[in-house]
């Protein structure tokens, strides 16, 4: 750490600098720079005394001091008053005094204090530099925690101090010997040995902070996770869990970076008992999970890369609390660019965990897509498209999980299309658009939706569909001192041959139908292409908003479509069945910063009933805001019709205080089985050394091999040093 090398002067040199009352002596190649207001040199004692603004730089490091001498038959160098020392990786050191060799192996320093780059801080009586690797400190104390501005002399908020303290330079470790961790002054914990890296360390291997509690589904557990660094490249963290009903559970995650690309895996997998989807208890079951992805850059324009997501079973994931989706996506694929264009050859494989029983997931593939888009201005004033896609569908099941094998399907796509917009010199936005798609399906093992006891065997059909588009965009612009307004009318019309039902198309990707104020002007509103939007219609809406250079904002979206001819191909529910589709729309409100709401809408064409409502927003200022969340929409029940389905969040947060936050929240069903489904609370501290949180949640949702309950989880955290979580510390109200 006081790796200085003394500039040899000669007496000749030094009566030379002396006469301009400054010493500053140029630094030639590996040699040092030093400089101060002046110098004396004693010839017969062989020392060499610097006082005044004195500054040494050598190889990046900066040493400063009041007065520096350099004994030539000792071959010490003394500082005094004041002495700073700028390390090259930016750690300041600060002291009254310093001795330092001259072969740069041994140091002394007393009254030290050592500031790292992320300004934590060590202080300690006296420091010593050993072997040029090794600084003891000796009745020292670390924190990286601010002093109090008000009283500078009272203790950080929290401390490690120790009767000896070794940072090893090489291996950048602080080692703790006979240390005392200290709160607010007051010593809470002892231990004999401790030790982490020093702050300079992105990354070592080492053990991260340990899980230990209790949860209703695997009982009392513990966890201790280590990290393994191999290379700045790659590495590797295993996390064995040990829990009290499951036994040992190995999970680990294995990351690298690759110079054309990356590796990324998590997976766990343990061997305990299981309750199926039908209430089957099976004993020793092996269960597991891997998720992650990997992905090739072969060149500029070609990529490999692969998605997995993959479990053993419908509960694993969620009975060890492991971050997931209702529906797992794997994918392989390759994927080339050129320009504007795209293609790719998909495989997908799809795996359904949610309980009860599901419609068996099909596996795609291939699944092939060219996407070719031509240079703006280039044909006709326009530019030109092309899209083509074949994809396969197979199944080794029937989608309801019974007998046999099917439906699996086949189709070939190709779309061309043409798109030109011009503006006029009042300002009206003209786009005008048109396309011809062909579709070539094939299905096997197919029901027919008019008489589900009929089967269709190798069903073919064709499909030409040419579609024309124009859209009138006139936005109107006002500009004040200190806002902006915008008002943008617009007009759509869609013309296409009617479309009528096909039954021998096996219908996968236009099944459920979402109409909002986003999908209002898409040219086919059906979710896929397996179905489209066919027939004359003219959409028409108006957008509006109100923008000030302080941030508030009003934002309004309103709109409606008129078809000259209905469509049963939508769903009864869907809003767009009729000659007038429902009104969609939305207003975003921002009026002040302790103020925002959004609701967004789907209102009956007849009635004006809503039939999907979505509510957010929050009001009050940081110290205590309330939030809300309200969904309700209409679906189509195969049974009983129409049926609503609602639910509403509702909570509040408080940052009562600069490091306090506490929040609550809960969940509530509302339509059709009314209920509460989750309730939580959370408590928590953060500054810029420690942080704290305790929170609280009470799930009443269940299902098969997993049960509700309530779960605490309290964790602290010290910076630098880590902490602990207690991950579910949970209690099952049937039990108690």
């Amino acid at each position: 750490m006081f790796r200085i090398r003394i500039l040899k002067i000669t007496l000749p040199m030094l009566a030379l600098l002396l006469c301009h009352g400054t010493l500053a002596a140029p630094q030639a190649e590996g040699r040092p720079l030093l400089s101060a207001e002046s110098i004396r040199y004693d010839q017969d004692q062989k020392i060499a005394i610097a006082i005044g603004k004195v500054e040494l730089v050598h190889d990046k490091r900066v040493i400063r001091a009041q007065r520096m001498t350099y004994n030539q038959l000792t071959d010490v160098v003394t500082a005094d008053g004041n002495v700073t020392v700028i390390e090259p990786d930016g750690n300041v050191i600060f002291a009254d005094h310093a001795e330092i060799t001259g072969d740069m192996k041994r140091g002394f320093v007393s009254q030290i204090g050592m500031v790292f780059t992320d300004n934590s801080r060590f202080a300690a009586l006296e420091a010593e530099k050993v072997a040029d690797r090794y600084t003891i400190l000796r009745h020292a104390t670390y924190s990286p925690c601010n002093l109090c501005k008000e009283d500078r002399t009272k203790p950080p908020l929290w401390q490690m101090r120790a009767a000896r303290v070794t940072h090893d330079d090489k291996e950048k470790r602080i080692i703790y010997r006979d240390a005392f961790m200290e709160i607010g002054g007051v010593p809470v914990m002892y231990t004999p040995y401790f030790s982490h890296p020093d702050p300079s360390v992105k990354r070592k291997s080492g053990f991260l902070t340990p899980n230990a509690g209790h949860d209703q589904n695997i009982g009392n557990f513990g966890r201790v996770p280590y990290y393994f660094y191999f290379t700045p490249d790659q590495d590797f963290t295993v996390s064995p869990t040990i829990s009290q009903k499951d036994g040992f559970q190995f999970a680990g995650q294995y990351r690298e970076r690759l110079e054309r690309g990356k590796l990324d895996f998590t997976g766990s997998f343990v061997n305990a008992d299981r309750t199926t989807d039908e209430g089957v208890f099976q004993q020793d079951q092996w269960r597991g999970h891997l998720f992650g992805n990997a992905v090739y850059n072969v060149d500029r324009r070609w990529r490999l890369g692969a998605d997995i997501a993959f479990t053993s079973d419908k509960s694993y994931l969620y009975r060890y609390n492991i971050p997931t989706k209702d529906v797992l996506k794997n994918r392989g694929y390759i994927e080339r660019f050129s320009g504007r264009h795209y293609a790719a050859l998909d495989v997908y494989y799809f795996q359904d965990i949610r309980p009860g029983i599901r419609a068996t997931e099909p596996v795609v593939a291939p699944n092939v897509s060219i996407n070719m888009v031509g240079e703006p201005g280039k044909t006709l004033g326009g530019r030109w498209a092309f899209n083509g896609n074949m994809v396969a569908l197979t199944r080794s099941r029937g989608v309801n999980a019974t007998t046999g094998a099917g439906p699996d399907s086949r189709r070939v796509s190709a779309e061309g299309g043409w798109e030109r917009t011009a503006i006029s010199k009042i300002g009206l936005v003209t786009t005008l658009s048109g396309s011809v798609r062909f579709d070539t399906f094939w299905a096997d093992k197919l029901t027919d939706p008019n008489n589900p006891a009929n089967k269709f065997d190798d069903a073919y059909t064709f499909r030409a569909f040419p579609q024309a588009n124009l859209v009138f965009r006139y936005p109107f612009g006002r500009r004040g001192e200190f806002w902006e307004q915008i008002v943008e009318p617009i007009v759509a019309v869609t013309s296409s041959p009617r479309l009528r039902n096909y039954p021998r198309i096996a219908n996968e990707d236009s099944i459920d139908v979402e109409f909002d104020e986003t999908s209002l002007f898409d040219k086919n509103r059906f979710t896929g292409v397996d179905l489209l939007e066919g027939g004359h219609r003219v959409t028409y809406g108006a957008r509006a908003g109100f923008y000030s250079d302080s941030g508030k904002r009003v934002d309004v979206m309103f709109g409606q479509s008129y078809r000259f001819n209905q469509d049963p191909l939508f769903p009864t529910e869907s809003g767009l069945r009729g000659h007038r589709s429902d009104y969609v729309g939305r207003i975003e409100l921002q009026p002040a910063s302790w103020l925002q709401a959004s609701y967004g809408f789907r209102l009956d064409a007849e009635t004006f009933t809503p039939r999907r409502s979505e509510v957010r927003g929050y009001i009050g200022p940081e110290w205590f805001r309330a939030s809300g969340d309200f969904l309700s929409a209409d679906t189509q029940d195969t049974t009983s019709g129409r049926v609503t389905v609602s639910e509403l969040t509702a909570g509040f947060s408080s940052h009562l205080f600069d490091y306090w936050n506490f929040s609550v929240y809960q969940k509530r069903a509302i339509k059709p089985q009314a209920g509460l489904r989750n309730t939580g609370a959370t408590i928590a501290y953060i500054d810029e050394c420690l942080t704290a949180a305790l929170s609280f949640s009470q799930d009443e949702t269940s299902r098969p091999d997993l049960n509700p309950g309530t779960a605490i989880v309290l964790s602290v955290l010290f910076k630098n040093l880590g902490g602990f979580t207690t991950d579910a510390l949970s209690t099952n109200p049937s039990q108690r």
